[in-house]
């Protein structure tokens, strides 16, 4: 049955977000990787690579915050609601690690545009996707466990 509470609809859209943008993102590969080919870097600096260099760091940044969303919401809701104890437990911490994850390749990408090294970008996005594959993979876990809550009604 549709919600008619907006934070409901939102909670179900950042995973649909999340998963579209990631597709869309495996579709759109780098030509190149310009923080660690000099002559990329310059090619991208003069406006010389692909569209596809632009449409990815637009994909990547909507499937992080995609990401970013779902597990906010779905780790709120567990916590909430008394749902999937090992999320409500987990889900936070790994929610904590992702939003440092997301900081590190945000300077990180800021730093290599304004000319000040790489700061690790790469082992920054690479962070930040395995956060999110364990956290899915708490959830599965969780969703796995059947009738599993907090408090348990007596029946």
């Amino acid at each position: 049955m549709p919600s008619s509470h907006p934070g409901r609809r939102n909670a179900r859209r950042t995973p649909a977000l999340f998963g579209a943008a990631t597709a869309a993102d495996s579709r759109l590969p780098l030509s190149c990787a310009p923080t660690s080919d000099e002559m990329c870097a310059a090619r991208e600096t003069a406006g010389l690579v692909p569209a596809t260099h632009t449409a990815h760091a637009v994909t990547s940044s909507l499937a992080m915050l995609g990401a970013l969303g779902g597990l906010t919401a779905l780790t709120g809701a567990a916590r909430r609601y008394h749902r999937w104890p090992p999320v409500a437990r987990y889900g936070p911490w790994l929610l904590g690690a992702e939003v440092l994850a997301t900081g590190w390749s945000l300077g990180a990408i800021a730093a290599f545009e304004a000319g000040h090294g790489t700061w690790a970008l790469g082992a920054g996005q690479r962070l930040q996707v395995l956060l999110v594959a364990l956290w899915l993979a708490l959830l599965a876990a969780a969703v796995g466990l059947p009738g599993r809550t907090e408090r348990r009604d007596p029946v």
